[in-house]
């Protein structure tokens, strides 16, 4: 069967060209799965003929987030995707091992699918609610990432401000050191004339 990865819940446009970039040169097919084919077996919906589509339409909720069920793949080729679909994603990287272990329980889904409507809703809503979970934890994770640049770059300002402050104080330092230097020249010239007064008035006594 042909490498497949069904894409539920497609994100917007931008972000769904990004994806279709970084699996093409794998040459792996994307299939985007329509809100109203989500009742319709993985096995249907992955290309396997034996197993029948079923009847009706879905009509319940759209999922919170994009999921994607990988179909068919070798283990070599679910890696090279994960590090595609994942190279941005540095944030994730502790929850790596537990979404690639989910997929690969669908994988094996999707070769051992026998159209059992009821144990398919079951495990989309199971990972319908990892997701979400993982969503959560996303968030957390950039409301810290947030929290720590705001904390940095109050202590650059901070740091600016003592520096501007030792700028100062060193110019103000200079400017004392100047003028003290300037008084110590006054007070010799000073000395200097009152000895040479002194000399005058001792000379003149004498005469």
């Amino acid at each position: 069967m042909k490498e497949t990865i069904l894409l539920f819940n497609a994100p917007e446009k931008e972000t769904l060209l990004k994806i279709e970039a970084a699996l093409f040169p794998l040459r792996i097919r994307m299939k985007r799965i329509s809100k109203e084919n989500y009742n319709q077996p993985l096995g249907s919906l992955a290309g396997l003929k034996d197993v029948l589509p079923a009847e009706g339409s879905y009509e319940g909720p759209e999922l919170p987030a994009p999921m994607f069920i990988f179909c068919f793949l070798s283990e070599s080729q679910l890696n090279q995707a994960l590090a595609q679909l994942s190279s941005d994603q540095a944030a994730l990287e502790a929850e790596r091992g537990a979404t690639e272990k989910g997929l690969k329980e669908l994988e094996q889904l999707c070769s051992e699918i026998t159209g059992d409507q009821d144990h398919s809703r079951a495990l989309i809503g199971g990972y319908e609610e990892e997701n979400a979970g993982f969503a959560r934890q996303i968030g957390e994770k950039q409301a810290e990432l947030e929290r720590l640049r705001r904390e940095d770059e109050q202590q650059q300002r901070e740091i600016e401000r003592l520096n501007q402050e030792k700028l100062e104080l060193e110019g103000e330092r200079i400017k004392a050191s100047r003028e003290g230097q300037e008084k110590n020249r006054e007070l010799l010239t000073i000395s200097g004339e009152v000895s040479r007064l002194e000399q005058k008035k001792v000379a003149a006594t004498m005469e």
